[in-house]
């Protein structure tokens, strides 16, 4: 889905009397964690929209080898779930340009990041938006998953701590 559309969409439901949930993320390897902080951002309003970060911007931020997933099956895999009403393409390496296209009325990051002094939040906060910050959930991360890999025996399950 395009940026574009996905403004037309948000105007859509805003019109219908739908609030719109908003978050962005990597979600290079899906996993429950993920769905966890979906779900919470879900419970903030009518509508779920996820921005997805490019390659580049993910590549820039965690390094070389990733993601390992491309940007395409990662989109989709998230505009897959059923707690998501949409996925988008995030173009920059933060949210701002999509907070102003699509003016969510819930912002949504988990606790480990530093959100109120993200460049999203001094726009969420121009147009009245509210800012929510969730649980983030320990024991499980797409880095922590990749070390635990490495470091397994190949011949038992990998657990998640």
């Amino acid at each position: 889905m395009t940026t574009q559309n996905i403004a037309d969409l948000c105007a859509a439901h805003r019109q219908e009397g739908r609030s719109i949930v908003f978050t962005h993320g990597a979600f290079d390897l899906l996993h429950t964690g993920h769905i966890t902080f979906l779900e919470n951002a879900r419970t903030h309003g009518d509508v779920l929209v996820v921005g997805v970060h490019l390659d580049r911007h993910i590549r820039a931020y965690k390094g070389r080898g990733r993601p390992f997933f491309p940007f395409v099956d990662r989109v989709r895999l998230v505009g897959a779930l059923r707690i998501v009403d949409a996925a988008v393409e995030c173009p920059d390496s933060n949210a701002v340009g999509l907070v102003r296209q699509i003016r969510p009325d819930v912002y949504v990051k988990d606790n480990q990041a530093d959100v109120m002094r993200g460049p999203e939040a001094g726009v969420v906060a121009s147009y009245g938006g509210r800012i929510c910050i969730v649980p983030y959930t320990p024991g499980i991360s797409t880095s922590l998953i990749i070390g635990r890999l490495r470091d397994a025996d190949r011949t038992r399950p990998v657990p998640y701590t």
